[in-house]
């Protein structure tokens, strides 16, 4: 993993943050992010010096859109400070200290002040960035914080980003997670992105520091006939990856998930490739593959939902050097002449009321998203193999006769790509308490499906019912089991 550098300019880049923040269908139901469109690429002046702690970057109603920046102090002790987007823009969970200083974008890219102001915003059209979390009005999160005076846009194919640069011994897992059709509740891309996301942030694959901020969201919508139209350029996805995978070394594990449309030829098909819209109209295969490859180090695994996908393979990965096309992994959602449900609606799945494509709902079911259980964990180890989920979801897929040829392309089918041990604690390893009292004990999971079983060593003494409360019988001395997919915990209880 290498050393970060410190950037002093912005790359306005409006993303779709995708962020769920408890386990569970009711938190990732609540808590998916569907604001906003993706703005142009532009370059932000450095912060201004009057500048205060917490800032919102967003486009101004009122004043034909144009780009203005809010900042503000809290009341130290007063609270976590959040902002609420209702149209207009307001500061929650803390007390201002002072007024908001604003600022509005020059065409000579400079900040400008304007009157300080008792809000952010009468009204914002679109919210670009923000080192604070935004909600709407119903609570669903917006845009989760970020400092995006991280970012840069100095980054190119000259940057010093090699291919399998040496590694520093400490592996690391990334991932960048793309929706191509932002906003479209009938293909339910937006669901899709949100599962692989979720299930990255909780991957936990043996030997790997996994953190949120390796787990990047993107989104726009590359089809022209869509109402939240708003593409993005080829250049402004290679930003994006070379973000994303910046700090790749050779002993680091990158995945690249996308799901939207592709866009076809009939007279070639080497312009096969994801619909990006706009000026360039797509991405082909070869030149994405080839992208990817110099950019992005040690192992790569790419997993495309997406019409024609499996020419991600033919015409990317194999026009790749050996040693390239040694450390990259292909799962795609259907073969060179098919399409996926990322276009064929008729094969989406409904869960809880959203809709998600076949292919990438399969894929976490496989990987636990729907109830916890481990689907293609099939030797029970509670590891995830390339092959293990290739062979669900392709399973899965051709059992609903659905015309689609799930595709692996990999020189390692053992390589584990998700993990998600299975733990049980216990809020007490030891309690004292009277006969004839009762005590609740509570139980904490992570990674589990099915009830706890609770059991006591000594029913004489202590007795304990299917939800774990424990009554003293007599006195004396036993232990309490709490066990749940082969993992226990124990709690020592004394009757006194």
């Amino acid at each position: 993993m290498r050393k970060k550098n410190k950037f002093f300019k912005i790359n306005v880049i409006y993303v779709l943050l995708l962020c769920i923040f408890t386990t569970g269908l009711d938190s990732f139901t609540r808590d998916i992010v569907y604001a906003a469109e993706t703005i142009s690429l532009v370059t932000m002046p450095e912060y201004p010096e009057d500048g205060q702690t917490y800032w919102v970057i967003f486009k101004e109603g009122y004043r034909n859109s144009r780009v203005e920046m809010s900042t503000c102090n809290v009341l130290k002790g007063s609270g976590t400070p959040w902002i609420l987007w209702n149209r207009n823009m307001t500061l929650q969970g803390a007390s201002m200290e002072g007024r908001v200083n604003q600022y509005y974008l020059s065409d000579e890219y400079t900040w400008i002040e304007m009157n300080p102001y008792g809000i952010f915003t009468d009204w914002a059209t679109e919210v670009i960035a923000s080192n604070l979390d935004i909600y709407d009005a119903n609570g669903n999160i917006v845009l989760r914080a970020n400092d995006y005076y991280m970012m840069t846009d100095t980054l190119s194919q000259d940057s010093d980003i090699g291919i399998n640069v040496e590694g520093d011994g400490v592996k690391t897992f990334y991932a960048m997670v793309l929706n191509g059709v932002n906003g479209d509740r009938n293909l339910g891309t937006d669901n899709d992105a949100a599962l692989m996301y979720d299930r990255f942030i909780k991957n936990e694959a043996s030997g790997y520091i996994i953190k949120q901020d390796n787990i990047h969201p993107y989104s726009y919508n590359g089809d022209s006939d869509h109402p939240n139209y708003s593409p993005m350029s080829k250049n402004e996805l290679n930003l994006r990856i070379e973000y994303s995978f910046k700090d790749t070394d050779g002993d680091d594990l990158s995945v690249f998930y996308y799901t939207g449309h592709s866009t076809w030829d009939n007279v070639s098909a080497s312009n096969y490739g994801i619909t990006l819209g706009g000026s360039d109209g797509f991405y082909k295969w070869a030149d994405l593959a080839s992208f990817i490859a110099n950019h992005v180090n040690g192992e790569v695994v790419v997993i495309m939902d997406a019409c024609f996908s499996g020419y991600f393979q033919k015409n990317g990965v194999e026009a790749l050097s050996y040693s390239d096309q040694q450390r990259f992994s292909v799962v795609s959602a259907c073969s060179t002449d098919e399409e996926s449900s990322s276009y064929n609606v008729a094969w989406n799945i409904i869960y809880g009321k959203l809709q998600y494509g076949c292919f990438t709902y399969y894929l976490g079911e496989g990987i636990g998203f729907t109830d916890g259980r481990l689907y293609a964990d099939f030797n029970g180890d509670y590891k995830i193999t390339l092959g293990e989920l290739y062979d669900y979801t392709k399973r899965k897929v051709e059992a609903k006769n659905y015309e689609m040829t799930v595709g692996l392309y990999t020189s390692n089918r053992n390589k584990v790509l998700f993990e998600y041990q299975p733990s049980i604690k216990l809020n007490k390893k030891r309690v004292f308490i009277k006969k004839g009292k009762t005590y609740k004990l509570k139980a904490k999971t992570k990674n589990t499906y099915g009830k706890i079983i609770w059991r006591s060593d000594d029913n004489k003494v202590v007795a304990v019912s299917k939800s774990g409360k424990i009554k003293g019988k007599k006195k004396g001395s036993t232990v309490i089991y709490a066990s749940i997919n082969g993992k226990i915990a124990t709690c020592r209880v004394k009757v006194v």
